[in-house]
C-alpha cells in the first residue's frame, strides 16, 4: 500500500517514483524504507536494486521484539517484488520467533509465481514445526509433482529429523498421481514403525482419492505380516510377564502393550483395505468389533475366503475373539516360538525398538526391584 502511495505521490508531483523512493530509503523510518525498497527493486539501475536488497536485509535482521512489525512488513514487501533477487530473505523470516512474521513469510512464498525451488529445503524442514507445518505443507503441495522427488529424498534420509519424515507421507498424498503412489509404496519398508503407519495412512488416502492408481500387493502383504507379528509378539510377552509371571497387571507396561496391540489391529485393517475393497473391509471390521455373534462369524468367514493362505494363517487368529490362553497358544504357532521366562521377556521388552515400550519395561523393573 505504501509503495503504491510513493508511486502516486511521484505522479502527482510529476516526479520519478524511483527518485522519490531513493529519498525515503532511510532505516530510521523502517516501514517507509521497506516500501521504498519495493519501488527501488523495480529500478533499471543495479545500484538501486542493490540498495533495496541491502535495506530489506538490514530491516529483516533486526531481531528485537519491538521490530517484529518491521520484519512482517519486509516479509509482505518481498511478495510485491518481481525480481527473485530478494527472495532469499524470506528463508530466515520463515523461522522467525514471532509467529506472525513466519506466517507472513509463508503467505509470501505461496503467492510467488513461478514457485521458487529455493524454498523447498526450508519448507520440508518446517514440516517438523507444529506451528508452521500446515502452511509449509500447503506451500509444498503447490509445487505439484515437481516436488515429489525432493520430498522422497528427505523421506528416505535416515539422518533427517524423525518428525519431518513422519509428516512427509501426508504431504505426498496431497499430490494425487502415480509417482506419489509409487514412492509411498517403496517407503513401506522403513524401519521406523510410526513412519510405516503414516505411509500406510497416506497410501489409503491416496487410494480413496484416486482408485485408478496402481500398486503391487506384495509390499502391503509383507507389512501386514509384520503387523500381525508385532501383535502376537506383544501379546506373548505380556502373557509371559503378567500372566505366567507375578508382575502387577495394573503396571504401565501392561497398558502400553495393550495399546500397541490395538494399534497393530487398526493398521492391519488399514492394510487390508488396500488389498481388498475398502468398504467391504470397513463393514467386516464393524461386524467383528461391534456386531452380534452371527455377524462376527460371517465377517470372519468373509475374510477367511478372500485372504491368501499365508495371511489367513496370521490375520484370522489376530482378529478372532477367543480366550487369552488360546490366543497366546495360537500366537506361538504363528510365530513358531515358545514361552520364555519373566527375565528373558523383560529383557526383550527393555531392548524393544519402540522407546515407549522400552521405557515402560524399565520402569516396571525399577518399581518391582526385579
Amino acid at each position: 500500500m505504501r509503495a503504491r502511495a510513493i508511486v502516486t505521490l511521484a505522479a502527482v508531483e510529476n516526479r520519478d517514483a524511483v527518485k522519490v523512493a531513493r529519498g525515503l530509503l532511510d532505516p530510521a523510518v523502517p516501514r517507509m524504507a521497506a516500501s521504498a525498497a519495493v519501488v527501488l527493486a523495480a529500478s533499471e539501475h543495479s545500484t538501486d536494486v542493490e540498495a533495496a536488497e541491502s535495506t530489506l536485509a538490514m530491516l529483516a535482521s533486526d531481531m528485537r521484539e519491538e521490530a517484529a512489525q518491521v520484519r512482517r512488513d519486509v516479509a509482505a514487501a518481498i511478495r510485491q517484488i518481481r525480481s527473485p533477487r530478494c527472495r532469499h530473505l524470506l528463508i530466515p523470516l520463515l523461522q522467525d520467533r514471532d509467529p506472525e512474521v513466519s506466517e507472513t513469510a509463508m503467505r509470501s512464498i505461496r503467492s510467488l509465481r513461478p514457485l521458487d525451488d529455493l524454498f523447498v529445503p526450508t519448507l520440508i524442514s518446517l514440516l517438523g514445526d507444529r506451528r508452521l507445518k500446515s502452511g509449509a505443507r500447503d506451500a509444498l503441495v503447490g509445487y505439484g509433482e515437481a516436488v515429489l522427488e525432493r520430498l522422497n529424498h528427505a523421506l528416505r534420509d535416515q539422518q533427517e529429523e524423525p518428525w519431518v519424515r513422519r509428516h512427509i507421507p501426508a504431504t505426498m498424498a496431497r499430490v494425487p498421481c502415480q509417482r506419489a503412489m509409487d514412492l509411498l509404496i517403496e517407503a513401506l519398508d522403513d524401519p521406523d514403525r510410526f513412519l510405516r503407519y503414516r505411509v500406510a495412512a497416506a497410501i489409503e488416502t491416496l487410494h480413496r482419492r484416486r482408485d485408478d492408481l496402481r500398486y503391487s500387493d506384495a509390499p502391503i502383504e509383507a507389512l501386514l505380516q509384520r503387523e500381525t507379528d508385532i501383535y502376537f509378539e506383544y501379546l506373548i510377552l505380556e502373557h509371559d510377564v503378567f500372566g505366567r509371571g507375578d508382575m502387577p497387571g495394573q503396571a504401565l507396561l501392561a497398558t502400553v502393550l495393550g495399546e500397541k496391540r490395538r494399534r497393530a489391529v487398526l493398521r492391519a485393517y488399514r492394510l487390508l483395505s488396500l488389498l481388498h475393497p475398502w468398504r467391504d473391509i470397513v463393514a467386516a471390521r464393524l461386524a467383528i468389533e461391534r456386531g452380534a455373534a452371527s455377524r462376527r462369524v460371517g465377517a470372519l468367514e468373509y475374510l477367511d475366503n478372500i485372504l491368501s493362505p499365508a495371511l489367513r494363517r496370521t490375520v484370522i487368529p489376530m482378529l478372532e475373539d477367543m480366550p487369552r490362553d488360546e490366543k497366546v497358544r495360537r500366537g506361538h504357532q504363528v510365530r513358531r516360538s515358545h514361552p520364555r521366562s519373566v527375565e528373558d521377556s523383560l529383557l526383550a521388552l527393555i531392548n524393544d525398538p519402540d522407546e515407549v515400550v522400552a521405557a515402560a519395561a524399565l520402569e516396571l523393573v525399577r518399581d518391582q526391584q526385579y
